[in-house]
């Protein structure tokens, strides 16, 4: 049912949040037997780029887009006596593309919005943030009287202003007749938006421009230009018996409080919502979000009095309509001309990608690319980055078989990190937030039966610096070795930390002073400034991309201090071994596939318990440590030797018959020293540590390069 996404709000005297309507409910939404008398008012926003079926960026279907719009409208208009379409701006902004490459005569987004019949659209900050030049042809198509018929798009902001001047650069508001009920209504529209784009905008998209009045002093300078300036202009218009406002305000509801005058508010901040607000005068008045991903729809009726009113605002889903087949069409050329551009080449790989087994909870060679061009970008001294959030986890994928180099395009860039919304921000951090982060992070994983790790979707990892995560630990303890350039990280320090513009909205996230966004500057803006925007530019500056790992970061099940269990014990040997590639995928019954297990079962090194387990969980004593250990070095070309000195061990009849040998070779090459009384006793049955772990494996690293 094409309207069961529609949210029915009744507009009385208390705030009205509106009900989804299903079942027989939403059967009274059906086209009507007869056309509606009401103006219906919709407004869209924030779809950024999505003109159509796919993203040309990444391939992926969109769900929400201006095709669905053509098809939504086209069976309103049916239904209502008088309709208008508003959109309330950043329809440019949504990607590495949104078609400012294309050379065409005819702008794919003017031709969406003129063949739709858009009768206002109010710039946001998306549309500065484009270039200049695209930016232009793109008003001057949707204002054009051109041979097509279709009627031009009204371009409305009342604070877009020539800074010298003070005036604005297009028209604040716009008076519109609509017929209704046999008469003649005038609707006043007027448009506010993008009044902090001088603060996010780079120096080359601002020249000459200014987005808010000189005297503006307000705390809430939307309050202040319609107080002082839209309203005083559509006062100067004429007449109105209705007033709407299209406005990108951060938070609608404190703007509606502080105004008079206005009777409707649209917007695509915030998710899609019906609300109402008193204003200042105690008067409700409807706002509508389309949160970037819906249709918003509010009923105009002439009331008892006369004097027209919003009866019923709401929502209609996008996903609910096809996508217009004949408007598909026209743009289609569009489509694959972005498509060509997406898939060029931005930068070479080079080098062996080792595929990335056991991410996201491991560092990849595809973390550290991405980090290391958060860095290069904002000059940081380090980059958190969500393993999770991360796409194509391996870049071997992309480089054919016996080839050493092949392309990257900004496709590959997207598959890489699939968030082409999230632009990238550097932060100041002290050395507290860093490790209260990353101990806050640590706490969002889990550990199945099998001794895996789970969860962490939302979890950051650190580049740049070295530490080790304990998820086991208790909280303030799960950071450990957190260094810098080779020193100890201090509560004090201060460090530059490039970091997803997304993480900022987290309310966990340390409090951090902004110096800097991609979106901001000239090199990274054209395309957004997003991550894979940033990736891409990376690739661009660089002749080769080949795997480089400049920091290291280690994610483990238990505790720092506490005993280590068989499937860390052997990853940990693993990774000395350099993450060899198994040759066969050998699957233990209760652990399947994991490549440390199947490596070391493969090599000689463990076995499992006959049944065919592995017993990953079970705690490792220091006696099967040592077997361990001597099996790795047996397999490296090492001779075990015994020349007696273990045996003066005063727990060496403790040592069980099978471990004695390994037991020997470990203690005489000091790979596992004695412990206690003196070094007189190597206790054989005791548990370890992590880092008696590392300490071990480090001593036994030391002794193969030796030999």
């Amino acid at each position: 049912m094409k309207l069961r996404g529609f949210i029915r709000a009744a507009l009385t005297g208390a705030l009205c949040l509106g009900l989804m309507l299903t079942g027989a409910a939403a059967a009274e939404l059906e086209a009507p037997a007869q056309v509606r008398e009401v103006l219906a008012i919709y407004s869209t926003g924030g779809l950024g780029g999505q003109f159509y079926e796919q993203d040309p960026v990444s391939g992926r279907t969109t769900e929400s887009n201006y095709l669905k719009v053509s098809s939504a409208m086209a069976e309103q208009r049916q239904q209502m006596a008088a309709t208008l379409l508003l959109d309330s701006g950043d329809a440019l902004f949504g990607g590495m593309l949104s078609g400012w490459d294309l050379d065409a005569d005819r702008d794919p987004a003017a031709l969406v919005f003129r063949t739709i019949g858009y009768d206002a659209f109010v710039p946001g900050l998306g549309e500065f943030l484009a270039p200049t030049a695209y930016r232009e042809r793109f008003f001057a198509q949707l204002t054009a009287e051109d041979e097509t018929g279709s009627p031009p798009t009204a371009l409305l902001s009342g604070n877009f202003l020539d800074a010298e001047t003070q005036e604005p650069v297009l028209e604040p508001c716009r008076i519109v007749t609509v017929e209704l009920a046999g008469q003649s209504w005038s609707v006043g529209l007027a448009g506010l938006g993008a009044l902090d784009a001088a603060q996010k905008l780079p120096a080359l998209r601002q020249d000459g421009y200014a987005f808010r009045h000189e005297e503006d002093s307000s705390s809430n300078p939307y309050v202040q230009e319609w107080t002082e300036h839209l309203s005083k202009a559509l006062d100067e218009a004429g007449p109105r018996d209705l007033t709407v406002v299209v406005c990108d305000a951060e938070d609608i509801s404190a703007f509606v409080s502080q105004t008079r005058g206005i009777d409707l508010v649209l917007t695509h901040t915030g998710a899609p919502n019906a609300w109402a607000v008193p204003n200042a005068d105690g008067v409700e008045v409807p706002c509508i979000s389309s949160g970037g991903t819906a249709l918003t729809r509010a009923l105009v009726s002439v009331g008892e009095d006369g004097a027209l009113s919003v009866t019923e605002t709401g929502l209609l889903d996008l996903y609910d309509y096809p996508n217009d087949a004949a408007l598909s069409a026209a743009v289609s050329g569009a489509y694959d001309s972005l498509a060509r551009i997406a898939a060029q080449k931005t930068g070479t790989l080079a080098g062996e990608w080792s595929p990335a087994e056991g991410a996201p909870y491991v560092q990849t060679e595809v973390f550290d690319l991405v980090a290391r061009s958060m860095c290069w970008a904002a000059e940081a001294d380090a980059a958190l980055l969500s393993p999770a959030k991360l796409g194509l986890s391996s870049l071997d994928t992309l480089l054919p078989r016996d080839a050493r180099t092949a392309p990257l395009s900004l496709q590959a860039c997207y598959a890489l990190y699939p968030q082409l919304s999230d632009s990238l921000c550097l932060v100041e951090l002290t050395g507290a937030q860093l490790m209260s982060w990353l101990d806050y992070c640590a706490g969002q994983y889990g550990v199945d039966e099998s001794g895996h790790f789970t969860g962490g979707e939302n979890a950051d990892a650190l580049y740049g610096m070295d530490y080790e995560l304990y998820a086991g630990d208790f909280p303030g303890y799960r950071v450990q070795k957190l260094t810098w350039k080779g020193e100890p990280v201090s509560n004090e320090q201060r460090f530059r930390v490039a970091v997803p513009a997304s993480r900022l909205t987290d309310p966990n996230f340390p409090e951090a002073q902004v110096l800097w966004t991609a979106a901001s500057d000239v090199r990274f803006a054209a395309r957004g400034g997003s991550i894979p925007a940033v990736l891409a530019s990376y690739a661009e500056n660089l002749a080769l991309l080949a795997p480089l790992r400049e920091s290291t970061w280690s994610l483990y099940v238990g505790s720092s201090r506490g005993p280590i269990n068989r499937l860390e014990f052997v990853t940990m040997l693993y990774e000395l071994a350099g993450r060899p590639e198994p040759a066969v995928d050998t699957a233990f019954v209760d652990l399947s596939g994991d490549p440390a297990a199947v490596w070391a079962a493969e090599s000689g090194i463990v076995s499992g318990d006959g049944q065919g387990n592995f017993l990953p969980a079970q705690v490792v004593t220091r006696e099967q440590a040592a077997v361990i250990l001597a099996r790795f070095a047996q397999i490296r070309g090492l001779t075990l030797t015994d020349t007696g000195a273990a045996a003066q061990l005063l727990d060496y009849v403790r040592v069980s018959q099978w471990a004695r040998p390994a037991v020997a070779f470990c203690y005489e090459t000091g790979v596992m020293p004695a412990v206690a009384f003196n070094g007189k006793l190597f206790l054989p049955q005791d548990t370890f540590t992590r880092q008696e772990a590392a300490d071990f494996l480090a001593a036994l690293g030391r002794l193969l390069e030796a030999n």
